[in-house]
């Protein structure tokens, strides 16, 4: 195969020159004006065909029923639906006492939300209801708020002691009490989302990172089998709640170890040895066998349930049940919110985590199956499930990865197979309720357990993250520890801070390179990347290349670096200065410039006087995505400060973001064809349309085009240098400028 080869022979460019030759459009940013009216001519309309993408946005189920395949998919997703619901129903009942409410209530959350987010999705695989983390953390609110109440289980009676003072009501009003809290919780969670919905704020989860969620998940499933612990050895002791959960919930595990009622814990071992052998065992090497998967979580809780009510084992070995499960519908009801105020910090921490989970997996299904979600879409349609369904007594959920994975794996195509799982969860508490009363709780709680394994694989992460990113790294253990040791709340923020943390340090401590030239080719790599006998670089030119936005937390970097890589302008000002040769002083907004510089005894002697061959210096923009103003100054101080050497420097590949900062700076004269986005200022110009030119700055932005370009190193008089000569020079890309300051503006490449 013959090798390829590239030529380049074109003229050098400046970035108003390339403009001006083919005709470009500078693709600045739109203005806040422009977006604001964009937004406004969009949501006006009310022409029918407006009308009709705005039905099918808020009701995409109604696109997806329109390209339905009937007969290829309904078998599939019906039996999606049966697979999912099968695991629905364990899961429920187990996630609804983390909530500290009845198990029957997570039936009931697996149903109605999950009913309203079909209409409203745009996700066609994700499986909705009850999941862990969220409940979780709603249990852990009703627990501090019944413990900051004084409220307790009891025959009713108001009872005080001299330490003691506390309100006891009976189980049924005991019960209404923790429901009212929890769905007062999910309301203000789901109001929370309905708002971000409509300020556009899903793009909250980007603050969340891969290696974040894995720490988080991660620290969350060892705070929700710290919780199952108390159940699973079958102690009567009460969960505490608060922060240092974990801690000590071992503490009571140790301390009451002697209570342990002995049948719950091997009950609960030999659910959980069963569950992990038919579901990492069986199903994992016979999916490819099997139509769908063994739903292993209820045919545990099936024989668990009869093998309790014919053993008796409530009235042999004292193993705590489930209990009555009521039949039918409970009638909607309205939650009170007494004390909300105390708990709305954690219902944003709810709405926040519930969307993120599965928005995660939502994004994941999107791109394996090759269709588009719509993140706001996804978050109206959490905020509408989680602010209807506590009134018809859901509370908050997610998806659950076990559930939406088994949905995939079955083959299910869309939503609909989430009405089918909805139908027999539905069935289970209208009609089959009474025949769980005998389930043991540690059944449960090993199907919680088990049920969180495969979180734990992400463990394996850790080996990566070490090896490729020791900020990710960090980001992950941190998060996971603060969660296990504390609290979900606190790890939440927590991650969050250093995940943001770890991502300012990276650019904090970016010190630049400069760039060489390869092979007289028109590549320009790291000097410490190329090897020495291809190294070339052009006589008196160095290039400088900073590979972080440019703002107030790095500008000293930035400089540090610029005068360390090419050339140091302030020790060519002592030289001066020590030779009797006087500088001006250049400084702007308080950044050091040449005369700042004061020369001290100790300067150097004459025979260290710096000497320096270099008249231009180029800088390498294209990975400066942001600037601030601190940014602009320094560039500004740096230009002049280099002038007074002799030195030029100049932009090349500069972003349009910070190209437009520049200009509204006054720092760089770059044509704009949008009158909306001309400025005035001291070293611009402003062109009408009577000009016969099209509306922009047209100054010319290569103050020595005339004299072929700005090479030598005769020392420039400030006082001498016009107005336009003050501007920066911005070249299109870094070989541009290359060939522009050389003199030589046919520059040809050949490789």
């Amino acid at each position: 195969m013959e090798e390829g080869r590239i030529l380049i022979d074109r003229p050098s460019y400046t970035n108003n020159e390339l403009i001006e030759t083919f005709d470009l459009k500078q693709e600045f940013p739109p203005s806040t004006r422009s977006r604001l009216k964009s937004y406004c001519s969009r949501t006006c309309r009310c022409t029918a065909e407006a009308w009709k993408r705005r039905v099918l946005s808020l009701l995409p189920f109604i696109g997806i029923l329109r390209i339905y395949k009937w007969k290829k998919w309904l078998l599939f997703d019906f039996l999606a639906g049966l697979s999912v619901g099968a695991i629905q129903i364990p899961q429920g009942m187990g996630f609804s006492m983390l909530t500290s409410l009845p198990p029957v209530y997570g039936l009931y959350t697996s149903v109605f939300p999950v009913v309203i987010y079909y209409f409203l999705a745009t996700s066609r695989h994700i499986s909705m209801g009850t999941m862990a983390l969220t409940s979780l953390v709603i249990g852990s609110v009703v627990e501090r708020e019944l413990e900051k109440r004084g409220i307790v289980m009891g025959d009713g009676n108001r009872t005080s002691t001299e330490n003691d003072s506390r309100l006891a009501y009976p189980q049924e009003e005991y019960e209404a009490i923790k429901v009212d809290i929890a769905m007062s919780v999910s309301i203000i969670a789901g109001g929370f989302q309905l708002l971000m919905a409509v300020l556009g704020l899903s793009k909250i989860s980007l603050l969340m990172s891969k290696s974040f969620m894995g720490g988080f998940l991660n620290g969350a499933a060892v705070q929700i089998i710290g919780s199952q612990m108390l159940s699973l050895f079958g102690l009567t002791v009460k969960n505490p709640p608060g922060v240092f959960r974990v801690p000590r919930i071992v503490y009571l595990v140790c301390l009451h170890i002697t209570e342990t009622n002995v049948a719950a814990l091997v009950t609960g071992l030999i659910c959980i040895f069963v569950l992990v052998i038919m579901k990492e065992v069986i199903n994992e090497r016979c999916k490819s066998r099997m139509k769908m998967p063994i739903p292993a979580e209820l045919l545990v809780l099936v024989l668990g349930t009869i093998i309790s009510h014919f053993c008796h084992l409530h009235e042999r070995y004292q193993m705590r049940v489930i209990g009555y499960i009521p039949l039918g519908m409970p009638p909607p009801r309205v939650p009170s919110f007494t004390n909300a105020p105390t708990y709305v910090a954690d219902a944003f921490v709810v709405a926040i985590i519930s969307f993120a989970i599965s928005f995660t997996m939502v994004n994941m299904m999107a791109q394996k199956h090759n269709y588009r979600v719509s993140a706001n879409q996804e978050m109206f349609a959490y905020g509408v499930c989680h602010t209807i369904g506590p009134f018809l007594n859901s509370f908050t959920g997610c998806q659950a990865p076990p559930r939406t994975l088994v949905h995939e794996a079955v083959g299910g195509q869309t939503q609909v197979a989430s009405l089918f799982s909805s139908l027999l969860v539905f069935l289970v508490f209208m009609f089959l309720g009474p025949l769980l009363r005998s389930l043991p709780v540690s059944v449960l709680a090993g199907i919680i357990i088990v049920a969180l394994f495969p979180l734990f694989k992400q463990f394996k992460d850790l080996k990566r993250l070490w090896r490729v990113s020791k900020c990710d790294f960090f980001t992950w253990i941190i998060t996971f520890l603060v969660i296990v040791i504390f609290d979900i709340t606190i790890g939440l923020v927590t991650g969050i801070l250093i995940n943001m943390l770890m991502l300012l340090v990276q650019w904090i401590i970016v010190s630049g390179s400069r760039l060489v030239n390869v092979g007289h080719s028109d590549i320009y790599i790291g000097e410490k990347s190329a090897l020495s006998k291809w190294k070339s670089e052009p006589s008196g030119i160095k290039v400088f290349r900073f590979d972080a936005p440019l703002f107030y937390m790095n500008v000293s970097k930035f400089k540090s670096g610029i005068l360390r890589q090419t050339a140091d302008c302030y020790q060519l000002a002592k030289a001066e200065q020590k030779a009797g040769q006087p500088t001006k002083n250049t400084g702007v907004n308080g950044i050091a410039s040449v005369d700042d510089l004061k020369l001290n005894d100790d300067v150097a002697k004459s025979d260290d006087i710096p000497t320096d061959s270099t008249h231009t210096i180029v800088v390498d923009c294209s990975p400066i995505s942001y600037t601030d103003v601190m940014g602009l100054d320094l560039l500004k101080t740096l230009h002049k400060d280099y002038r007074k050497v002799g030195i030029e420097l100049v932009l090349a590949a500069v972003g349009p973001s910070v190209l437009r900062k520049l200009n509204l700076a006054g720092f760089v004269s770059v044509r704009i064809p949008y009158a909306d986005q001309c400025v005035r200022n001291g070293n611009a110009d402003l062109r009408g349309p009577e000009d016969g030119k099209e509306n922009g700055i047209v100054l010319d932005d290569r103050p020595n085009a005339e004299s072929g370009g700005s090479g030598g190193t005769n020392r420039t008089d400030p006082e001498s240098i016009s107005e336009s000569e003050k501007l920066l020079s911005v070249y299109p890309t870094v070989y541009d400028a290359v060939a522009a300051v050389s003199g030589n503006n046919q520059f040809v490449y050949r490789l």
